[in-house]
């Protein structure tokens, strides 16, 4: 591991502007705690040339949202939610620290994940209380629809077909992703998807489709985790890192997953709490730069 006393935090073009005008509140953190623990810091534009150059570069690199391609580069990302952010070594969500971690309710303080559940909840959606769902199940689709992409167990329309045939009864709200430019043939599949009776496709936005349903069906997990903030739970068509609390086909298979998402009981609000408050770094919080540092210690850094 490198000895050198110098990181560069590599920045797309909006979210660099924003630091050097000192209007972005993380990594002014980021900034100010590798500073005072003696580093220097240089902000780099993350085009393609200068993300290739890092591997060569002597001290370590700081990606924001890019997977690490070398071993002294690390990824800072949200953690789905911000304020709440995680720096990782891993390219994939499924090999995070966090996912490799065991959730146990009984440790986890009921009334304060309660507490910072419902904070969080009329803070980012307006409720007051958990809506009830209804005879509906929203499947949220994400990237190419005919192909599965890594780490998906399924295409996106098999994924809404394996949805129909195992659950016979509810209506499937059908979700693309709003920002997908889909080819002919996406087109044709979602067309022909949208000719099943019990079949409704909709570009609605998503806090309205999650209040209304009783389950999420997805291979998106900030999709899924986002279902959280209502009790939704989620058979999951792909791997995540929030994978303890969710039915994941590729874990249990299809049918067990279908089968058993309304049935178990989910402690949603202590799992919220566990995910963001106790492994992820509150930049609202006073103790943000010390669980940085804390974070690319773990990774190996010399902080």
């Amino acid at each position: 591991m490198s000895d050198s006393r110098t990181i560069r935090i590599y920045l797309d073009e909006k979210t660099l502007g924003r630091v050097l005008e000192g209007k972005h509140n993380f990594f002014g953190i980021v900034i100010h705690s590798l500073t005072s623990a003696g580093f220097e810091v240089d902000l780099q534009l993350d085009t393609p040339e200068e993300l290739e150059k890092s591997a060569g570069f002597a001290g370590y690199s700081l990606f924001y949202r890019r997977p690490p391609s070398h071993d002294r580069a690390l990824d800072v990302r949200p953690a789905y939610i911000r304020p709440f952010w995680r720096i990782e070594a891993a390219a994939h969500r499924k090999d995070y620290v966090v996912a490799g971690k065991k959730f146990n309710p009984e440790k986890i303080d009921g009334p304060a994940a309660r507490k910072f559940h419902n904070y969080w909840r009329k803070r980012l959606t307006g409720e007051l209380a958990t809506p009830q769902g209804g005879d509906r199940v929203l499947v949220a689709l994400q990237g190419p629809l005919l192909e599965a992409e890594p780490g998906q167990a399924a295409t996106q329309i098999q994924m809404a077909r394996e949805t129909l045939s195992h659950d016979p009864y509810r209506k499937v709200v059908v979700r693309p992703q709003a920002t997908a430019t889909y080819t002919a043939e996406e087109v044709a599949a979602l067309e022909e998807l949208e000719q099943h009776p019990r079949v409704e496709i909709t570009l609605d936005a998503l806090d309205p489709l999650l209040k209304s349903v009783d389950y999420v069906v997805t291979s998106d997990a900030a999709v899924a985790f986002r279902g959280l903030l209502f009790n939704r739970p989620a058979v999951m068509f792909g791997q995540a890192d929030c994978h303890h609390i969710l039915e994941n086909t590729a874990d249990v298979g299809v049918a067990a997953a279908f089968r058993e998402v309304t049935v178990k009981r989910r402690p949603y609000a202590k799992y919220f709490y566990w995910f963001l408050q106790l492994n992820s770094i509150n930049a609202g919080r006073r103790d943000a730069g010390e669980r940085l540092l804390e974070s690319c210690r773990l990774h190996g850094w010399k902080t």
